[in-house]
């Protein structure tokens, strides 16, 4: 069975039963609409009126040609036992049967299986409907029983919650069917109406959820296969960006060496623009393998927060510091409104730089010249949330949904939607990273990020940490 027909098959299934659960209805209803007359005509009485019409179908045809499997039982001679025990001061029949499974012998043999539907053969692969009787109506073998795993721990709980009061209990666990096969079913088991007082007409419906059973089984196999599969992928790309940061340092230095032209002017003026491109291309790998490596840290589950008491207006101006010469090269002004009052908050200063400073690149990375990006902050009964305002082109609201999905480039493919002096530049260069990363270390935190946005106006990014990270 492949992986891509399961949901089909767990949708039928629903479909199935959902069907099934409409059609115990249909027939419990009609169980309860002639009550005196079916339990007769079923009993076999010779009593007036003994069968019940529905729909010019006797009750015996309903009952025996039902979809769903049934069983028509009596328990008077159980319940005699249950009030026995319950009057000599029993309470707890299930923990008595297991200290005393003797008693099975005798309460086993209490409920008689009266009739059971071709369903109900079907469901237990029985042979025939007398097979099945037999083997419903013997007794226990007590040599074989657990009094911890046994199937009879099922009866013993239904005589239970019976003596209680309850007169309908659902109940599911494996089954042994005929052919030696293991099924999963659900079992109502109902007292019927006017027989509360000796339960002396009893009725049992089963549905099969063997083949549900097994696809969600599947399911989370394929499941754990899965985060298997993306716990080892996390690991390797750990491992990977570390061992490539090496190399790529080395890169970078030289080249920054031959583009200052530190040791000696160079005679061919190419050569430097060589040194600047290898330089520029090794910078944006190396933040490339750097938010690879943040981003399988935290999938991986190794990235441990390292936590203290933070003011918020000191981390934003040091972040502002570091996109300050990227704002003034595109003339956007940048602008804090975080007031000084603020209580400090119990965070990871590095994790919060790091989610401040993505955020802020971005502001400024998708806003025109002549635009603005501000920070602001605000406290309330939930905790504190920073604010990262733009005015730049915005994002379209179909694309939301996937800012926060790792290497997403969000296309603006209607162009025509945007102000004629703020039109998205067609590519904007970066790894596509930063957004998850940011969600994954707020996450860490215990908070959550938020992105509002109106194509042509900006867009708003909510940083919210929870009200026991601040410190009053």
């Amino acid at each position: 069975m492949s992986l891509r027909k399961k949901p089909e098959i767990l949708e039928e299934i629903r479909q199935l039963r959902s069907r099934l659960h409409a059609l115990e209805r249909e027939n419990a209803d009609w169980l309860a609409d002639g009550e005196a007359e079916l339990l007769s005509s079923l009993s076999g009485s010779s009593a007036p009126s003994t069968r019940l019409s529905h729909a010019g179908v006797s009750s015996e045809d309903r009952f025996e040609n039902s979809p769903i499997p049934m069983t028509d039982e009596d328990w008077s001679a159980a319940k005699k036992i249950a009030d026995g025990l319950r009057a000599s001061g029993v309470t707890d029949i299930r923990q008595y049967v297991r200290e005393h499974p003797e008693l099975l012998a005798e309460l086993a043999p209490a409920v008689k299986i009266l009739d059971a539907n071709y369903a109900a053969v079907k469901t237990y692969r029985a042979a025939s409907k007398q097979e099945l009787l037999k083997a419903f109506n013997a007794p226990p073998d007590l040599t074989t029983y657990n009094p911890v795993t046994g199937l009879s721990d099922i009866f013993v709980e239904l005589v239970q919650r019976f003596s209680e009061g309850e007169t309908r209990v659902e109940m599911e666990g494996p089954d042994t069917a005929f052919d030696g096969s293991i099924i999963y079913i659900r079992t109502t088991t109902s007292i019927a109406r006017g027989r509360e007082h000796d339960w002396g007409r009893v009725f049992q419906t089963v549905e099969d959820f063997t083949a549900r059973k097994a696809a969600e089984e599947s399911l989370q196999i394929a499941k754990k296969q899965a985060e298997d599969a993306n716990r080892s992928k996390s690991e390797f790309l750990a491992r990977m960006s570390h061992d490539l940061r090496t190399p790529l340092n080395a890169i970078l230095g030289f080249s920054e060496i031959i583009e200052n032209e530190i040791l000696g002017p160079i005679s061919i003026d190419a050569y430097k623009s060589y040194a600047q491109d290898i330089h520029h291309s090794g910078s944006h790998l190396l933040d490339l393998i750097n938010d690879l490596l943040d981003l399988s840290k935290i999938e991986a589950g190794q990235y441990a927060l390292s936590e203290t008491s933070v003011a918020l207006p000191d981390v934003v101006t040091q972040v502002m510091r570091l996109v300050e010469p990227d704002a003034l090269k595109k003339r956007v002004r940048l602008k804090s409104e975080i007031a000084a009052n603020l209580p400090h908050l119990h965070i990871d200063p590095r994790a919060t730089r790091q989610m401040l400073l993505n955020l802020l690149s971005n502001a400024v990375k998708f806003t025109p010249k002549g635009g603005e990006v501000s920070v602001d902050a605000r406290f309330g009964q939930e905790g504190l949330g920073i604010l990262v305002s733009d005015t730049g082109i915005g994002i379209a609201p179909e694309s939301l949904d996937r800012v926060f999905e790792p290497f997403a480039q969000i296309e603006r493919t209607s162009p025509h939607s945007y102000p004629a002096d703020r039109q998205p530049a067609k590519a904007h260069p970066g790894t596509g990273l930063g957004l998850s990363i940011v969600k994954a270390l707020i996450e860490l935190h215990g908070g959550k990020i938020e992105i509002e946005s109106e194509v042509g106006t900006g867009t708003t990014a909510i940083l919210s940490f929870p009200k026991e990270r601040t410190i009053a």
